[in-house]
């Protein structure tokens, strides 16, 4: 059990870590850049920031709480590229983007963070994934942060820019 416990700890750890990470990657994109995507029909490192904030908004940390509060609930479907479409501002400030990750990150730490251990194995059901834990959800979040985190780096690179914050 202790090893379980440790490992939730270190995704959660790694989970907090991720917003400071996308802000040091994000530091070395001039204005004009975050904003031109890096081949046609890929997003820009703003629309990722903005996708980033939206998948955790719309997604994530509301599957959890729900599981947090209800007995096995129905959770949402949640459509990216739908989302983007009908609601990314390309001029919304790109600290304000992440600020709003960091707020909903925290606040789902904050759900999880005096947990005896039941919550983390609290289920709910996905219309696509079937039957999927608490814990599953944190880590699919940690996955497609990271994901992300290294597409930013491969667009930095292709662009010629120092990737920054990386491990």
């Amino acid at each position: 059990m202790e090893e379980l416990w440790a490992y939730r700890q270190r995704l959660l750890e790694r989970h907090e870590v991720q917003v400071t990470d996308l802000r040091r990657r994000l530091s070395g994109w001039a204005g004009d850049r975050l904003r031109i995507a890096p081949r046609p029909g890929e997003w820009s490192a703003h629309q990722v920031a903005a996708h980033l904030r939206d998948a955790e908004i719309q997604a994530y940390v509301p599957r959890v709480h729900r599981m947090l509060a209800e007995a096995e609930p129905c959770l949402a479907d949640f459509d990216a590229e739908v989302f983007m479409a009908g609601h990314y501002d390309p001029t919304e400030p790109l600290e304000q983007i992440v600020t709003d990750i960091e707020q909903a990150r925290m606040g789902l730490r904050r759900a999880l963070a005096f947990d005896d251990g039941r919550a983390w194995s609290r289920t709910g059901r996905h219309p696509a994934l079937g039957s999927r834990t608490v814990q599953t959800w944190v880590e699919r979040a940690v996955l497609h942060f990271d994901e992300h985190l290294r597409g930013l780096d491969s667009a930095a690179a292709a662009r010629g820019l120092e990737p920054r914050g990386k491990k």
